[in-house]
């Protein structure tokens, strides 16, 4: 249940730590 949300996080954090390069990262 709360598994697939904490898996998803930490997959979209990964992507949005490569995506910290761009100039747009908040």
């Amino acid at each position: 249940k709360t598994a697939r949300i904490i898996w998803a996080m930490l997959v979209k954090g990964e992507t949005y730590r490569d995506r910290a390069s761009a100039p747009a990262a908040t």
